[in-house]
């Protein structure tokens, strides 16, 4: 535990978060909205209590930040008040109601987290919550989501000894920056490659966040032709999954130096196992497609250069960024182009009292 201080120093993620959005660059797009139908008989002051008891549980959700002599800190308030909003609402209106209640935070005034209760039918109603990443990340979600279902049951929780603040602290003072510093260095000295990917159009000027999501499945057939692959290689699926990326990158490119973008955890002390906040870092796969090597061949290289990766992932990309050479460039992300994100954290499957979810 950090000794009290008025306020702490932030950790590397957070920083970056918080300039992101003073440059106005963040607007809605690290929200975390999340969305739950309740079908059963709902009781909104009980949890309206149960979220509020969380904001108390967790010192994360009554953090702000502020910008004090030129140092990006935050501060973690004893009380924070929460307000569930409650309307009405027709289903078919879903979608438009769930875009109005996503809004941008202003990140100096705490909970942030806001929440609202739509009640489409007598007991059916949806619960918005929608969150700053600066705060949460995805396997926080999980830990957030299964602390609220205890709450809302009357379940006697122990109060956590370890909170976010704690671990920024300890992070400034005792992370073994030198060491993953010199191996990210290594990685990526000489010219550093960028992903030419062919597009039927100009490559706009500015970076746009506009996108499109495709959604596909793998047969059952070559699901079990991997499995076997990953048991004679003694490789993860997300080695294998992101060789198979690299190469199709690789193909389209007609390169054959590659640097991937791949988001990790970060959870690397046990103890931060449960504690909610935004812990999740990037780190940068550097790999050689070249087609004269056997696919076997270049999982094996994957393979070393992701357990290599995850060794050194206490190190922040921004730094890392700082650090190297780059021509700095509005239409492209420093570093690297695409990233590559294997969702594999648990969300555990939900109840409220006798609320179907």
């Amino acid at each position: 535990q950090a000794p009290y201080q008025q306020h702490y120093p932030v950790s590397p993620a957070q920083r970056r978060m918080y300039i992101l959005n003073q440059l106005g660059q963040a607007n809605t797009s690290y929200n975390v909205p999340a969305v739950l139908l309740l079908e059963g008989e709902v009781d909104k002051d009980r949890l309206e209590n149960a979220i509020q008891q969380l904001i108390n549980r967790h010192e994360i959700l009554r953090t702000s930040f502020d910008m004090i002599d030129g140092e990006v800190v935050q501060t973690v308030h004893k009380n924070v008040s929460f307000q569930l909003e409650a309307a009405k609402g027709r289903e078919e209106d879903a979608e438009e109601m769930i875009k109005a209640f996503i809004q941008p935070f202003e990140l100096n005034r705490a909970p942030l987290v806001r929440s609202k209760l739509v009640q489409l039918e007598e007991e059916r109603h949806l619960l918005l919550i929608d969150m700053h990443h600066i705060i949460t990340d995805g396997s926080s979600t999980g830990i957030l989501i299964g602390d609220l279902a205890k709450i809302y049951q009357g379940a006697d929780l122990e109060l956590p000894q370890i909170h976010y603040k704690d671990f920024a602290v300890w992070h400034k003072e005792h992370a073994d920056h030198q060491k993953d510093e010199a191996y990210w260095l290594d990685t990526f000295k000489g010219e550093l490659p960028i992903l030419d990917l062919p597009a039927d159009f100009e490559r706009p000027a500015e970076r746009s966040f506009a996108g499109e999501r495709v959604m596909f499945g793998l047969d059952k057939q070559i699901t079990d032709q991997i499995k076997s692959l990953l048991a004679e290689t003694d490789t993860t699926m997300y080695m294998f999954l992101l060789a198979a990326f690299n190469v199709l990158l690789s193909k389209y490119a007609s390169q054959d130096d590659i640097i991937v973008g791949s988001p990790t955890a970060g959870r690397t002390h046990p103890d931060l196992q449960g504690v909610p906040g935004m812990f999740v870092n990037t780190v940068a796969v550097r790999t050689a497609p070249a087609e004269d090597k056997t696919f076997a061949q270049f999982l094996e290289e994957v393979k070393t250069a992701s357990l290599q990766a995850f060794e050194h992932q206490s190190y922040p990309l921004e730094e890392l960024i700082e650090k190297l050479p780059l021509t700095r460039d509005t239409s492209r992300s420093p570093l690297f182009s695409v990233m590559f994100n294997m969702q594999n954290m648990e969300i555990p499957s939900l109840r409220l009292g006798d609320l179907k979810i």
